[in-house]
């Protein structure tokens, strides 16, 4: 099988949630684990874990309603502030609320990033407004980059290669050193290169379609 010990002990801080792991034990694993992290209860992650549970606890659940709140509001403004810049005649007025579309959008799609981590919700779907994917997304960041982060298992860092190198490496082409500047040029068009490729592979790949392609993909 899969191990998913790294996801696993960074998605559930809740120590119930051992607990609730140890009704599903079948037996120990047959062979070492292909990983440098440990998980030792007396260990520096899950003694960070467990003050981190401490501190949550004593945050307000209203909370969560306000980062909710900012969420919607921000959607809200965004899809305003787009139907004004079609809609209104007067120069002016159509680059204020472009703007403010634009703005908004960008702040959205990160408010909307949050909901990505937690369990699944409308919000999430927000997401997709960038002409990204909110899952796949799930498996780049919330599966590689917040559980190996800038190590060569961050498929958000070492995905860009061999355009982009943020990795150090004896060996690697004379522009890596270029990278700050190469990804001014190429970030703003990350988001229209994977949406036309994830629509090719419609009819590029075999099954893609059905199998992976939903309706959420052509929002």
């Amino acid at each position: 099988g899969t191990d998913v010990t790294e996801a696993f002990e960074a998605h559930h801080l809740n120590p119930n949630t051992v607990k609730v792991l140890e009704k599903f034990y079948k037996r120990d694993a047959k062979t070492p684990r292909n990983s440098p992290f440990t998980f030792k209860d007396d260990g520096f992650y899950r003694t960070l874990k467990t003050k981190v549970w401490e501190e949550i606890q004593k945050i307000p659940n209203k909370e969560s309603d306000r980062t909710a709140f900012i969420c919607d509001s921000l959607l809200f403004t965004c899809l305003v502030s787009s139907t004004i810049t079609c809609w209104a005649k007067d120069y002016w007025i159509v680059m204020l609320s472009y703007i403010v579309a634009s703005v908004t959008m960008a702040w959205v799609i990160v408010a909307a990033h949050n909901y990505i981590h937690k369990r699944t919700s409308w919000r999430m779907y927000i997401f997709n407004i960038g002409l990204w994917s909110y899952r796949d997304f799930r498996v780049s960041h919330a599966l590689s980059h917040h559980l190996y982060p800038n190590t060569l298992m961050d498929l958000e860092v070492s995905g860009f290669e061999p355009i982009v190198f943020w990795n150090p490496r004896k060996e690697r082409p004379f522009y890596a050193d270029y990278a700050v500047i190469i990804e001014q040029i190429l970030f703003p068009f990350m988001f229209i290169m994977n949406f036309l490729k994830r629509f090719s592979l419609n009819f590029t790949r075999p099954g893609f379609f059905t199998q992976h392609y939903r309706w959420h993909d052509v929002m």
